[in-house]
C-alpha cells in the first residue's frame, strides 16, 4: 500500500499486511525512539526518516524527555 511519510511527504510503500517484509521491520529502534513516533507523527515513517531517527536521535539531544537513560559518554 502506497502511503505519503508524515515527516518528509515523500512516497513509499508500507506492508502493514506482511511486516515481515515491510521496510520498518529492518530498523531496529528502541522504546524512546517509538515513543517519539508515535508522540509526533500520526501513522508509519518512510525508511529514510526511520533511519534518520535511529542514527540521530540521542545526538543532540534536545529533547531531554526522549534522553537516553543509561547512555555513556
Amino acid at each position: 500500500m502506497n502511503k505519503i511519510c508524515p515527516s518528509c511527504n515523500s512516497l513509499f510503500d508500507c506492508r502493514h499486511d506482511d511486516i515481515a517484509n515491510c521496510h520498518c521491520a529492518g530498523v531496529a529502534l528502541d522504546a524512546q525512539q517509538l515513543a517519539f513516533i508515535r508522540e509526533n507523527y500520526a501513522g508509519c515513517l518512510c525508511n529514510t526518516c526511520l533511519q534518520a531517527i535511529k542514527n540521530n536521535f540521542y545526538t543532540f539531544e534536545v529533547n531531554p524527555v526522549y534522553r537516553k537513560k543509561n547512555r555513556t559518554v
